[in-house]
């Protein structure tokens, strides 16, 4: 199916840029310590119900989640009308918005295998937290690809906004900060 090479061009795409998928990798990192920090030092100072490892299992989901989730939609839709390549996009005997999914689910699958997984096998054996690994189940697989939809099929209305608006990045900005906050 030509869409499934969509997806492996993607991947292979963001595979070429080393530099970046390292920057990523280390920043996810940090990212991740640092919340384990935070939680480390609040749940300190109350002895309550809530564990280091409970909130340890939240911030490995929520991170894998955020790296599936979050894709850059919005600005590849922003780039292909700036440059005129989605001219060329129409006339191609494909669907856009299935080769911008396809796109948008390549990039998320790299994301996942190079920079979620390393940084949650890292800090797994770190804290030797395994539970994480016990608590993913099929019902929750289901939900993670319905948010992808969802948020893509959000993303994928603002992207489109462009053809009226020069610049669609702060609508970008917004959707990925209102995503973050909830």
């Amino acid at each position: 199916m030509v869409y499934i090479e969509y997806i492996k061009n993607a991947f292979r795409s963001q595979l070429r840029y080393r530099l970046n998928w390292s920057m990523h990798l280390f920043g996810n990192f940090i990212t991740v310590y640092f919340q384990i920090c935070l939680w480390n030092a609040l749940l300190e100072s109350r002895k309550g119900v809530v564990t280091l490892n409970y909130m340890l299992n939240y911030i490995l989901a929520s991170a894998m989640i955020q790296s599936l989730i979050l894709t850059n939609t919005v600005s590849i839709i922003n780039s292909k009308v700036g440059s005129g390549q989605i001219a060329m996009d129409f006339i191609k005997p494909i669907r856009f918005r299935l080769y911008v999914f396809c796109e948008s689910v390549g990039n998320s699958l790299f994301s996942l295998v190079f920079t979620y997984l390393p940084v949650t096998i890292l800090i797994t054996v770190i804290y030797k937290s395994y539970e994480f690994w016990k608590n993913i189940d099929l019902f929750f697989i289901a939900s993670v690809c319905l948010g992808m939809y969802l948020y893509f099929s959000i993303a994928y209305c603002l992207g489109l906004t462009c053809f009226w608006r020069a610049q669609t990045w702060i609508l970008e900005r917004f959707l990925n900060d209102v995503v973050g906050l909830f």
